[in-house]
């Protein structure tokens, strides 16, 4: 598949593996912008995809700790927060080395657990023509946000607590 394919048509088309590097270009991009409140948690991962559905324009991340010591990423699976997932979610440093080590990751993410005191917002289908809607933009101005990997929603992050983690009404 040709590489200059943007990446709504590569999702369109189901490649899987040119998803994947373009999504590695896209991290190449933007990893400078990762405020150093975030990169210095220990709770990163990668993560791959290996499915795209492109009548829904959705694809499947898989998550994995990332290497560290030498040893290969393993799966992340089990209770999240648990002491054993805590012990094995790697730095950001980890995860940007097992990225650039291994490219069949597509990605890198950041668990949202509460004890690291970050809460994160995830908007989907908020981004039209390449702009942000204007509610999604005013609610955000003031953190750091980030496209997420489809290309179609934000995902933004503050220091501080939320009394609960998912979906609520509306768009939020």
């Amino acid at each position: 598949m040709n590489t200059s394919m943007t990446k709504a048509a590569v999702i369109a088309a189901g490649d899987v593996a040119a998803l994947t590097r373009t999504l590695h270009a896209e991290f190449e991009g933007f990893e400078d912008d990762v405020p150093a409140t975030l990169k210095n948690l220990k709770a990163w991962f990668v993560w791959k995809t290996t499915e795209i559905k492109p009548d829904t324009g959705k694809f499947n991340k898989i998550s994995f700790y990332p290497r560290k010591g030498g040893r290969a990423p393993v799966r992340r699976n089990g209770v999240q927060g648990s002491a054993d997932d805590l012990k094995n979610l790697g730095t950001w440093n980890d995860a940007r080395s097992t990225l650039n080590f291994d490219r069949s990751f597509a990605g890198v993410g950041v668990a949202m657990l509460p004890s690291f005191d970050v809460v994160a917002l995830d908007v989907d289908h908020c981004i039209e023509n390449g702009k942000v809607r204007e509610e999604v933009s005013d609610l955000t101005k003031d953190t750091y946000c980030e496209i997420s990997p489809s290309g179609t929603g934000i995902r933004a992050f503050w220091r501080g607590t939320a009394r609960d983690w998912k979906n609520h009404h509306g768009w939020v």
